[in-house]
């Protein structure tokens, strides 16, 4: 599945404005309860309780700029006792606008609060966000492509596509001997280039596959936090004060194990660090990493991986006030997320790749293949006709 950043960065302006939300209704609470505190009012627990005698009921519903969320707070009435004559003037009718006010400030220090919230989570994960999967694909694609097995024939006399073979048949002389034992070792180490060109190539999309799923999976738990902050703000709004209960939603205790994607990658990828010092048999060598099965089936699926199809493990998220929520939130991004996806991308690199870079200076640091240095070279005399 291509990665949405657009979907990304919907996510966290949600989030960021479920949190004001949130972060506004408790503060809303404590306004509330502030003023109980200093005897000036009186708290309802129940919306159906009676009230006698002479007392003004106010109650305050909070104004989300979408209109989704919106709370009145009919568990938390304030009751106030007035006197319509105006012998005690600071409880009249004028003071409940002042209690009102209080509460519509409260609320809309939430959104304050959670200002940038969106921002910082959006380029919190950007080393695997911001990365283009499809560029990973086409570069894999570009050295699988670029030299293949057979390149260079075994038998460079007997070459059809070689005008050079029947020179070779009659040419005689050092140069001669120094190219033929050249041409002996090229094949096999052309071929084992190919071959190490190609587990590059699974590298390359092995990387490509591992930021697929790190961005799968971090869509999904984002989608999780902001359903399950969707769910706590309609408790608000059916219980109109705190929710007794913050159980998040099952889907909420878990995350990709991007570990665990990393190790079955890793898996696939074949090993070339036994190649690190050439055997005698170059093509033997040669042919066993050609015969290797290729990578492409398990990459291919964390390429076009949803978050619903990741390996998962377990974690503690606690879904209680704003504040919590967003170190949790956060922490888990930082730690589960770029914190394993860095681990990751350094396991991919010293169990594969500085293999494979060993291997290629290996065959380039090998002598033995290369055109031998023939005594005389400076004397005409051992030079035969066919040279000249």
């Amino acid at each position: 599945m291509t990665f949405d950043y657009s979907r990304l960065v919907e996510l966290c302006l949600d989030i960021e404005s479920y949190l004001g939300y949130l972060k506004g209704n408790e503060l809303v609470v404590e306004y509330v309860e502030a003023q109980n505190v200093q005897g000036e009012l009186y708290l309802i627990d129940h919306a159906d309780e009676q009230i006698a005698g002479d007392y003004a009921i106010l109650s305050y519903k909070s104004t989300p700029s979408d209109g989704q969320f919106a709370c009145e707070f009919f568990g938390l009435r304030w009751v106030l006792p007035f006197d319509p004559q105006g012998d005690m003037p600071s409880w009249g009718p004028g003071y409940l606008d002042t209690l009102k006010e209080g509460a519509r400030t409260s609320w809309e220090s939430g959104a304050t609060w959670a200002s940038g919230i969106a921002d910082y989570l959006k380029n919190l994960c950007g080393t695997f966000t911001e990365a283009d999967v499809e560029k990973f694909q086409s570069v894999s694609i570009d050295l699988k492509n670029a030299i293949g097995l057979g390149l260079v024939p075994a038998d460079f006399a007997a070459s059809s596509n070689s005008d050079f073979g029947s020179t070779l048949v009659h040419w005689q002389g050092g140069w001669r001997d120094a190219f033929v034992t050249f041409y002996e070792h090229l094949p096999p180490r052309a071929d084992l280039y190919a071959s190490l060109v190609s587990i590059t190539g699974d590298w390359v999309e092995g990387v490509g596959a591992l930021v697929a799923a790190a961005q799968a999976g971090l869509l999904d738990f984002l989608q999780s936090v902001k359903d399950a902050l969707a769910v706590q703000l309609g408790q608000w709004i059916e219980v109109g004060r705190t929710p007794e209960s913050y159980d998040a939603p099952p889907d909420l205790g878990w995350v990709a194990d991007i570990a665990g994607v990393a190790g079955d990658i890793v898996e696939v990828i074949p090993i070339v660090d036994k190649f690190a010092e050439i055997p005698g048999d170059v093509v033997q060598v040669a042919e066993t990493i050609g015969d290797l099965k290729s990578a492409g089936d398990i990459i291919g699926k964390y390429v076009n991986t949803s978050g619903d199809d990741l390996p998962r493990r377990p974690i503690e998220f606690t879904m209680k006030t704003a504040e919590e929520i967003y170190n949790g939130l956060t922490s888990t991004m930082y730690d589960e997320f770029l914190g394993e996806f860095d681990k990751a991308l350094q396991t991919l690199k010293t169990e594969r790749a500085q293999s494979i870079v060993d291997s290629v200076n290996n065959v380039q640091g090998d002598r033995d293949w290369y055109p031998r240095s023939v005594p005389g070279i400076r004397n005409d005399s051992w030079e035969s006709d066919d040279d000249n």
